[in-house]
């Protein structure tokens, strides 16, 4: 990563991957701002996330900013702990389960994690270095813990001698929040729609001898696979474990029957059992 200059450390999350278009004069009658949540696949999620991010923005987004395109991740924290909730308790809201909103009072909510600037009062920050749009990012907005918040950074040297050991511990502070890993961003590359090139880098645990784990998993579902070679037969699984009682219990209303709550962690082909 070094050969690309200087590059940035980040949490990878598990959350939903979502763009905040927020414009202060466009809402219908001019009073309230439009606010808007798209994927990066296109789809509208406003109706997930805009009720339950509204105040979070009134309080987050001042004055000075007029219009914005902030990349960032959905996420679903429990106030209790302060802790991200991992993938099976998350809120309701997210494309993935249909994008209902939220409900009030569940003891917990949806955190918006900001990691990118597109767009800023009539200005388009594409053709921006990562290091430039970063700093106008973390100056535009008054981001607040469980509301909006700035996805925290280390930021390596090329020159560093000691970028190994600080990766690590950057990577062991992921671990220890819940986080599936961390990505690597060369400070020096423009922001390009959709890219997914050598300049965003991810590593998790799994990839780090010695830091894996071995875990007893549950199947919890499986795949058809498609095509000749199939024949009609399931080739992938989805496995995952049991939750504790405490989660279940905070999942009240959504497991019927007080039916065990499981938490999906990953899925896995047949050719690897």
């Amino acid at each position: 990563m070094s050969r690309q200059g200087d590059y940035a450390v980040q949490y990878k999350l598990d959350g939903e991957r979502v763009m905040l278009h927020f414009k202060r004069d466009g809402g219908a009658d001019g009073s309230v701002p439009k606010v808007e949540w798209w994927t990066r696949n296109r789809k509208n999620a406003t109706k997930g996330f805009g009720e339950s991010m509204r105040s979070s923005l009134e309080e987050c987004v001042p004055q000075s900013v007029s219009e914005c395109i902030v990349d960032g991740e959905m996420m679903s924290v429990d106030l209790a702990t302060g802790r991200f909730l991992a993938f099976g308790e998350r809120l309701p809201g997210t494309t993935r389960n249909g994008g209902e909103g939220a409900e009030e009072g569940c003891g917990s909510r949806h955190v918006y994690v900001a990691f990118d600037l597109v767009f800023l009062n009539g200005r388009c920050l594409t053709g921006l270095e990562l290091r430039e749009r970063r700093a106008l990012l973390a100056s535009s907005f008054s981001f607040r813990d469980h509301a909006f918040e700035l996805l925290p950074q280390t930021v390596i040297d090329k020159s560093c001698a000691d970028g190994t050991r600080r990766v690590m511990e950057h990577l062991d502070s992921a671990m220890e929040k819940g986080h599936e890993g961390v990505v690597f961003k060369a400070l020096s590359t423009t922001y390009e729609v959709g890219s997914r090139d050598r300049s965003w880098l991810k590593l998790k645990p799994d990839y780090v001898a010695g830091m894996g784990d071995t875990l007893d998993l549950l199947i919890l579902a499986g795949y058809y696979g498609e095509g000749r070679r199939s024949g009609g037969q399931i080739n992938s699984f989805l496995v995952g474990v049991r939750a504790p009682p405490e989660a279940a219990a905070r999942m009240e209303g959504a497991v019927a029957g007080g039916k065990p709550l499981f938490y999906p962690l990953v899925k896995v082909r047949r050719s690897l059992w």
